[in-house]
């Protein structure tokens, strides 16, 4: 599990750089930053790649989103639920890059953002769909609710506590397409930005 200094609090700044193959594995780069301390780590992680025919239940109707391009903001490879943040962690940080989408759009509303930051706003965006979809990860096959122990860590609990009644399959896949359709409205308003 990944984690920040108790110095950084909820600031960790984690950024996705690459994945590569590596024999039937997949290896993926982050780097986990602190703005406040002004430190950097790099950290590698060795994953299961995506399967060649991802699981009904956990991709349900995004498969074509990912095909056009999406997939390569994921965070995880494969069905398997995180090891890295729990479902309550996921879904802060998803809230998170839904808000700083949201800042960067009200920083240049009423005028349309120019090209850099369409850039910023998508990726926000992308980045908020992509851990949120981590949390869907956490919904055993055929259930209707993540089970207790997909929230391991104090601050995944205490989000659970706030908002529980979101971490139902029927609240999550809603809301993973209703960001799919705020992506795709931006893209079809901006197209250079992306």
């Amino acid at each position: 599990m990944l984690r920040a200094l108790p110095e950084c609090g909820d600031r960790l700044d984690i950024e996705f750089e690459e994945a590569y193959p590596d024999g039937d594995r997949l290896v993926s780069i982050f780097t986990a930053g602190c703005e406040d301390l002004g430190v950097s780590r790099r950290f590698e992680f060795s994953t299961e790649p995506l399967p060649e025919r991802p699981e009904a239940h956990l991709f349900g109707g995004h498969a074509e989103w990912l095909a056009r391009g999406l997939g390569d903001r994921l965070y995880g490879h494969g069905n398997e639920p995180s090891t890295l943040f729990d479902a309550g962690e996921w879904y802060v940080i998803s809230a998170r890059y839904v808000h700083a989408g949201l800042a960067e759009e009200r920083r240049y509303a009423p005028d349309p953002p120019d090209v850099e930051a369409v850039g910023k706003i998508t990726e926000w965006y992308a980045r908020a769909w992509a851990a949120l979809f981590e949390v869907l990860k956490f919904v055993p096959p055929g259930a209707e609710a993540l089970p207790a122990s997909a929230f391991w860590t104090e601050a995944g609990r205490a989000a659970r506590e706030r908002v529980g009644e979101e971490f139902v399959r029927a609240r999550l896949e809603p809301a993973l397409a209703q960001l799919e359709r705020g992506l795709r409205a931006f893209h079809d308003a901006y197209p250079t930005g992306t």
